[in-house]
């Protein structure tokens, strides 16, 4: 798998996504910093291609935009896009893959781990 880009470039699309997303459904940045449960500020920084939200805030505008979170994890810079595409193959071609893909990215921190490491696990056997 290649490096994670993580650069100013990278939040650049992530901000040119969400405000495509939040002007097509008519929502104010305050509308979706509420809904998130982030600051105005920081939705605005992201929005504008000054910030690169962690995770967390990644799965809570996911989340209230109604948007996969894998999108916006690979838009953030925090998957690569050549990782994501072979994920999205392999999970359509083994529908129970997708499942379970999106059972671990919807799980809180915990359960998240512990979902992973049982995966791992599986996957050693």
């Amino acid at each position: 798998m290649s490096k994670v880009n993580r650069s100013p470039k990278t939040s650049n699309l992530l901000g040119e996504y969400l405000r495509k997303v939040i002007e097509e459904r008519n929502l104010s940045l305050r509308t979706v910093a509420v809904g998130a449960g982030v600051s105005l500020g920081y939705v605005s920084d992201v929005v504008n291609g000054k910030n690169i939200p962690d995770a967390g805030v990644c799965n809570a505008l996911a989340d209230f935009l109604k948007i996969p979170r894998i999108k916006i994890y690979r838009l953030a810079g925090w998957l690569d896009a050549e990782f994501v595409e072979r994920l999205e193959e392999a999970s359509n071609q083994y529908p129970e893959l997708k499942e379970v893909l999106e059972e671990i990215l919807n799980a809180d921190e915990k359960s998240r781990g512990q979902l992973i490491e049982l995966l791992r696990a599986g996957v050693r056997k």
